[in-house]
């Protein structure tokens, strides 16, 4: 019986460079030199065994025991060796091992001059062109055909599915990318809510002059006034029901400094105001004065009031007014 063709590599050649690639330095940045031990560990372990290997329980017990680490340790650096795409992350993912086609290719170069290699597993890379010098003895011509035979019984199906894969992948993000499926699109649609109420537009829309409506607006600000649609249309209410022009009546309540409006207080607005000290003057024969009045009486007439009077005032009137002699008082 035929001798079993050897798949791993006695050594490797290591790239002097490793320890400045981004990955590795993100390796060593988080793990420190226990993360670059592993990463040259792991990748003994795969070329001793060839292009790759499997990441069992029983590889990271290994690897934790031969550097004196954890087992959680290397598993958390295979992760992120994963993530950072040192190794290839579909094929971890599905089979759980752990190879690049960076890997392969070294491989592939180590391993030219074998005569019998088997690519079958795992395989990553696709039209690869293996320089190989031939040697006066014709060997190596062979050995050249044999791997260019190889590669063309490469294990293509496990190419196509991950092609698939990737493929599936790229239709999800498109289906999540959609707004709406068939079932919604055939939906009644329901009607956007209306906009909010504007005051100041409402006012502008009925009519009332922009000038007057800021400055009502800050009076309304000043007195903490809420500009809702309710105090809108019973404003307009109360404007309708004096019948007289709106910016009149808007005028108005902007010079009174007032926050709101009823048309009751126009009326009340019109009626005689009272004296400063709320005292009603009255002649000589208990009449009121009017305004007018009072700037035309003269000063030898007495003035006689119906408010806060004096306690002589109170007791004379109780008498009547014959009783009282004006001007003694």
């Amino acid at each position: 019986m035929a001798r079993p063709s050897k798949q791993g590599l006695d050594y490797f050649p290591l790239d002097v460079g490793i320890f400045e690639d981004d990955k590795i330095l993100a390796i060593s940045g988080e793990f420190s030199v226990k993360g670059e031990i592993i990463v040259l560990r792991l990748l003994c372990e795969i070329y001793r065994n060839g292009y790759f290997v499997e990441f069992s329980e029983l590889l990271k017990n290994k690897l934790a025991r031969l550097g004196g680490l954890s087992g959680g340790l290397v598993e958390e650096v295979v992760k992120k060796l994963v993530k950072y795409e040192f190794f290839d992350g579909f094929v971890f993912s599905e089979h759980n091992v752990l190879t690049s086609k960076h890997i392969q290719k070294v491989y592939l170069e180590a391993s030219k001059r074998r005569k019998d290699i088997d690519l079958s597993q795992y395989w990553l890379l696709e039209g690869v062109n293996v320089d190989i010098n031939p040697t006066s003895s014709g060997v190596n011509v062979d050995i050249n055909e044999q791997i260019k035979r190889k590669e063309s019984k490469l294990n293509f199906s496990f190419l196509e599915k991950k092609k698939q894969k990737s493929v599936c992948v790229d239709l999800e993000e498109e289906k999540k990318e959609q707004p709406l499926n068939a079932e919604k699109e055939t939906s009644p649609q329901v009607a956007p809510p209306p906009p909010p109420f504007n005051f100041k537009k409402a006012m502008l829309a009925e009519g009332f002059a922009p000038e007057l409506v800021d400055e009502w607006l800050k009076i309304r600000k000043a007195k903490k006034a809420i500009n809702s649609e309710l105090a809108f249309k019973t404003f307009i209410e109360q404007v309708r029901k004096t019948g007289q022009d709106k910016n009149a009546i808007l005028e108005r309540v902007v010079q009174k400094q007032w926050r709101g409006f009823e048309a009751s207080w126009l009326q009340a607005d019109k009626t005689p105001q009272h004296t400063a000290n709320n005292q009603i003057i009255l002649d000589e024969n208990g009449k009121i004065i009017t305004k007018g009045q009072q700037q035309q009486s003269t000063s030898d007439k007495q003035q006689y009031y119906a408010g806060r009077q004096t306690a002589d005032n109170i007791r004379n009137n109780m008498q009547g007014w014959g009783a009282h002699a004006f001007g003694n008082s």
